[in-house]
């Protein structure tokens, strides 16, 4: 494999420089159907007082060695008490790790939550497997990409141009995009760089606006051109200006300039405007 199209022993697809070269990079979504799946080791013997949220695969107080013992394969996992803390066990690569484990009607080892302790253990295999083979990678994919090379830029500027045709005055305003956590269903690939969205639950962001969807870290070198989508706009009310006004394609309204104008001729004498008493 040549040095030009792999980074740290992942295959890398090249960028997009033609219409004939695909955009969506297939290399994360390969390493993620690698990761080794949970598999519970069942406790062979009664324990009283039993967790309901941790069932049969509660151990009961164990040390790390003996915890060890009963895990032999990569997935492999249970939960035993160390103290009086709870606590994960599970195998990976061959090593067992031990995480502190919570439960307050969801489980959670630090800030991600999940409905069922099987999930939770799949995501922690499946991070620890993603920065164990593409680690380097994951960190610099923001870093590998221009965004005039982005699938969201050459689709908004086929955008733009149908909409230039369409118009004869074209006015423009720059709007940032309206991210937040989102948890995707079946397989979604990032619109800046291209590479699969990886994980179970809140694998990137989406922006409520306009629905572009990233990587949190791709997300930060988006500039300001978000492009919203009516069928995303919940109304006219509590909708800020800009996102209005680029969503209809339409001018923003003269009376906003008139009443913006008046406010910054009577800012400077007019106190509570743009200044303060004093």
């Amino acid at each position: 494999m040549s040095t030009q199209n792999s980074f740290d022993g992942v295959p890398r697809t090249p960028e997009a420089s033609s219409p004939v070269v695909p955009v969506w990079k297939p290399d994360l979504y390969r390493i993620q159907q690698e990761a080794p799946r949970p598999r519970a080791v069942v406790c062979g013997w009664s324990i009283a007082h039993t967790p309901p949220e941790y069932g049969s695969v509660f151990h009961g107080t164990l040390s790390h060695g003996e915890a060890s013992s009963l895990l032999s394969q990569d997935g492999d996992y249970l939960v035993r008490l160390s103290g009086d803390i709870y606590t994960l066990s599970l195998m990976f690569q061959g090593k067992v790790k031990h995480y502190k484990l919570y439960y307050d009607g969801q489980h959670y080892v630090k800030h991600k939550r999940f409905g069922t302790l099987t999930a939770l253990v799949a995501d922690g295999l499946l991070t620890l497997h993603m920065e164990c083979e593409a680690g380097p990678y994951i960190a610099l994919m923001s870093d590998m990409v221009r965004y005039e090379r982005s699938p969201a830029y050459l689709t908004l500027n086929r955008l733009k141009k149908k909409v230039k045709q369409q118009q004869i005055e074209q006015v423009d305003y720059d709007k940032s995009h309206a991210f937040r956590t989102h948890t995707f269903k079946g397989l979604n690939w990032c619109e800046f760089c291209g590479n699969f969205l990886w994980g179970f639950t809140a694998q990137g962001v989406k922006c409520e606006d306009c629905g572009f969807s990233a990587h949190a870290k791709c997300s930060e070198k988006l500039p300001a051109d978000c492009c919203p989508d009516l069928k995303n706009l919940r109304g006219v009310f509590g909708i800020d200006l800009t996102t209005l006004v680029k969503a209809h394609h339409a001018v923003r309204p003269f009376v906003v300039d008139k009443c913006v104008c008046e406010i910054e001729a009577r800012g400077l004498r007019t106190e509570g405007l743009y200044r303060v008493s004093g």
